[in-house]
C-alpha cells in the first residue's frame, strides 16, 4: 500500500524512487516488501547484474536478500568457485557465508589433507567452529595424516594397538 506509514518505513530502507526504477528495470518482479527487504540488505542493481554473470540468473527477492544478508558477494562466489566449489546453489552459499567458511578455509583444509570435502562436511567444520589450528592440532596430537605421505614412516606409531593395555600396578594388591 502507499499510506504514509508504508512510505516512511521503506524510506528508512532505503526504497528511493532511484532504487524502484533500477530494480524494475532489471525485469525483477518485486513487492514492496520486497524492496525494503532488499535494500535493507544492501542488493542494488549492480550486486543482482553481479550474480546474474556469474550464472545466478533466476534468484528470487528471498534469494538474493539471504545471500547479501551472510555477505555472500560476487567476490566470495568467484573465490568459492577457484577453490573449487563451482555449483554451489544460493541456499549453500548462503550457509557457508553465514557459518564463515569461505575460499581461505577451503585452502588451509586443503592443505591439511582434506581436498575433497562436501559442502555438508565444510558446513559442519563452520558450525561448530572447527578451525585448522583445531584440526592441526588433533593431527599433531593423534598422529593422524589425512594426506598419506608417498614415503610412510617404515615404523609408524599405530593410531590403535591390537594388544590389551598393559595392566596397571595396583595400590591394593588384594583387588
Amino acid at each position: 500500500s502507499n499510506e504514509p506509514e508504508d512510505l516512511v518505513s521503506r524510506a528508512r530502507y532505503g526504497v528511493t524512487s532511484d532504487f524502484v526504477r533500477s530494480m524494475k528495470e532489471l525485469e525483477l518482479q518485486l513487492t514492496p516488501d520486497d524492496l525494503a527487504s532488499l535494500a535493507g540488505y544492501g542488493v542494488n542493481a549492480d550486486y543482482v547484474r553481479g550474480m546474474r554473470d556469474l550464472g545466478y540468473t533466476k534468484l528470487s527477492a528471498e534469494e538474493l536478500a539471504m545471500m547479501a544478508r551472510y555477505g555472500v558477494s560476487t567476490s566470495y562466489v568467484r573465490e568459492m568457485r577457484e577453490a573449487g566449489y563451482t555449483d554451489l546453489t544460493p541456499d549453500q552459499l548462503a550457509e557457508l557465508a553465514r557459518h564463515g567458511v569461505g575460499a581461505a578455509t577451503v585452502q588451509k583444509l586443503k592443505k591439511l589433507g582434506y581436498k575433497e570435502l562436501t559442502v555438508d562436511q565444510l558446513l559442519e567444520i563452520g558450525r561448530n567452529d572447527i578451525d585448522s589450528h583445531y584440526i592441526k592440532g588433533m593431527h599433531d596430537h593423534l598422529h593422524i595424516n589425512p594426506d598419506p605421505d608417498p614415503d610412510p614412516d617404515p615404523d609408524p606409531d599405530p593410531i590403535l594397538e591390537s594388544d590389551p593395555a598393559p595392566s596397571r600396578p595396583s595400590s591394593n594388591p588384594s583387588w
